[in-house]
């Protein structure tokens, strides 16, 4: 692949949030024809008009060491502001549009996920299934303030809008389970995406050291005590392999592997997973891939969800 500017990214990861695009980030970074910045999440093309206007020239300069390596960014919330982020980026690059890498999880397990980040945060104070309902109550101020639990698991409506900006053909799609579990398939295959060296290895061991392990449960309990407005700022500036290993803390947090992590109500999960279900299908013939493992038992079983509401 070549680049696509002098300057600009040649490719983003897009997302999801909760989506394993941490990891990502760090896989990437490992690559010598790949150049991301050690800061993720630089939030330029989701800024406020103000800052999109005057911060391009601050923008580029992230990227000013790449040499002649290809760009990448991480922002995931670019994704679920498709309407802001896609027209800039198009405004941007013209007729020589950027690769994204978009990371797809298991929509309850990310809306779930996402809910206890915001509780851990101390910006929830509800109930999960109070948090939906709420949600429900008041779609576009639940967005506003980042609690949109349900809505930003439907991808398919999401990605459909990204691609009028974009041509699918530029998308490469996988699921955070592929990343997770078969990791190094899925680094090759995004490797071949971007026209770089399929073969090289990385560093892809999920478990720290035992000091590098201490280290991040302690600042992670660290964080979840310090005031949002400095909390981005230590995890900014902390080394990158604590900011991993914070992130690998908080994720088995909330996938099941700490005996202290909240489990999530199974009728609950069964009612979420039929109301997510005809966005699946949607999804995965749009994507061509077989999201049964997304679905309620009842339709993994051919029997279809009658419970389609949104």
């Amino acid at each position: 692949m070549h680049r696509t500017s002098d300057a600009l990214p040649d490719f983003f990861v897009l997302g999801v949030a909760k989506g394993g695009t941490t990891s990502l980030h760090y896989y990437l970074r490992q690559h010598p024809a790949l150049f991301l910045p050690y800061v993720k999440e630089l939030h330029f093309f989701d800024a406020d008009d103000g800052r999109f206007s005057s911060d391009l020239d601050r923008y580029l300069r992230y990227f000013s060491d790449a040499g002649s390596c290809l760009v990448g960014e991480a922002t995931p919330s670019y994704f679920r502001n498709v309407e802001r982020a896609a027209e800039r980026m198009r405004r941007l690059y013209g007729d020589a549009p950027p690769r994204f890498l978009l990371l797809l999880r298991d929509p309850v397990e990310r809306a779930y996920s996402h809910y206890l980040h915001n509780v851990s945060e101390g910006r929830e104070s509800l109930s999960f299934e109070e948090a939906l309902q709420a949600e429900q109550a008041d779609p576009a101020s639940k967005r506003q303030a980042w609690k949109a639990y349900f809505t930003d698991g439907i991808y398919v409506d999401t990605l459909a809008k990204w691609v009028e900006w974009f041509s699918q053909e530029r998308f490469r799609i996988l699921l955070s389970a592929d990343l997770e579990q078969n990791t190094d398939a899925a680094l090759r295959e995004i490797f071949q995406f971007l026209g770089v060296d399929p073969t090289v290895e990385v560093d892809t061991d999920a478990h720290l050291n035992r000091t590098g392990e201490q280290q991040s449960r302690v600042l992670g309990t660290l964080l979840a005590y310090v005031p949002s407005g400095l909390r981005s700022v230590a995890r900014r500036w902390s080394p990158e392999w604590i900011r991993l290993g914070v992130e690998q803390f908080v994720r088995r947090r909330s996938t099941g592997d700490a005996t202290d992590r909240p489990t999530l109500d199974p009728t609950l999960e069964r009612r979420l997973r039929t109301r997510y279900a005809p966005h699946v299908r949607r999804l995965a013939t749009m994507i061509d891939r077989d999201l049964s493992a997304w679905l309620p038992a009842s339709e993994k079983d051919g029997v279809p969800s009658e419970d389609t509401s949104t």
